[in-house]
């Protein structure tokens, strides 16, 4: 069943004016190209909606729904924000089912919706991809695997997926979500992947030569795949790849980068968090 429980008064950032709610802002925004306009008006600056989490990634827009819900991974929870209602707990436990106690960062992590418009989970303490069996209007914590292993092999940890138009999930795989990281004794396998799951249930390995695969996109037409490497014993780049004739294989380039990608509908590509709090937006 899904939880529900009060949110600490400290996650909340708002405060209400004349029946207005209004937000604390912050940041700047640095315009390099008119485009940018199109996209975040003239004048205006993040709003901080909620703030006092451990650690918020994955966040994800729900259409039907008009509100967002994003991923609190070390407290294992999803949280959901909409104008209307503010702040609540969407979904607990996210990422860990087990009833051992464990350490590390167990939560969900990516977040992202299929084609049946159910609501799929990168699961760090699961070590799984997950697809949580409930509509996402009324969400409980029971979950279905969709995929989580590999040649008989655990995944590590999958941290970020996306879907292409066909339904193909590709997703990453470092060692974060392991109580020990890469040092954790319980990993089988040795490398840290990103993988491509497609429509008739094959599982592949795209690439087994980052240290520490982290965001990852699709461009608009799909012929190249984005993926950050936040580190992991490497340097921090994000990659460029695209797809050999089959679809099975990748060649690449590297980019500056990462952690977290994603693409809006048309086409900027949006690379998260990682450039010393900086957003940057760059046109494909």
């Amino acid at each position: 069943m899904a939880c529900n429980r009060s949110i600490p008064s400290d996650k909340g950032n708002s405060k209400k004016e004349s029946g207005t709610i209004k937000y604390s802002r912050t940041g700047a925004v640095d315009r390099f190209h008119p485009a940018l306009d199109k996209i975040i008006e003239p004048g205006e600056l993040p709003e901080i909606i909620a703030e006092g989490f451990e650690w918020s990634e994955g966040p994800l827009w729900l259409p039907e729904q008009e509100m967002v819900i994003f991923s609190d991974i070390p407290e294992n929870s999803i949280f959901q924000w909409s104008e209307k209602d503010g702040l609540k707990l969407y979904l607990k436990p996210s990422g860990y089912t087990d009833t051992i106690p464990r350490g590390g960062e167990t939560g969900s992590n990516g977040l992202l919706l299929d084609q049946q418009g159910g609501l799929v989970l990168c699961q760090h303490g699961d070590r799984r991809m997950a697809r949580m069996i409930a509509p996402v209007s009324k969400p409980e914590a029971d979950f279905a695997t969709i995929v989580d292993r590999w040649e008989d092999k655990r995944f590590n940890s999958p941290n970020d997926a996306v879907f292409s138009k066909n339904g193909t999930l590709y997703f990453t795989d470092p060692a974060y979500g392991m109580e020990l990281r890469y040092k954790d004794p319980k990993r089988e396998m040795d490398f840290t992947g990103v993988f491509m799951y497609d429509t008739d249930g094959i599982i592949t390995l795209l690439t087994d030569q980052l240290s520490a695969p982290n965001g990852i996109g699709l461009s608009p037409d799909e012929s190249q795949l984005y993926v950050a490497n936040s580190g992991g014993g490497g340097r921090p780049i994000w990659m460029v790849y695209g797809f050999t004739e089959d679809g099975r294989g990748l060649d690449f380039q590297p980019r500056r980068g990462p952690p977290g990608n994603s693409e809006d509908r048309s086409g900027h590509f949006k690379l998260h968090p990682g450039f010393r709090g900086q957003l940057p937006l760059y046109d494909c």
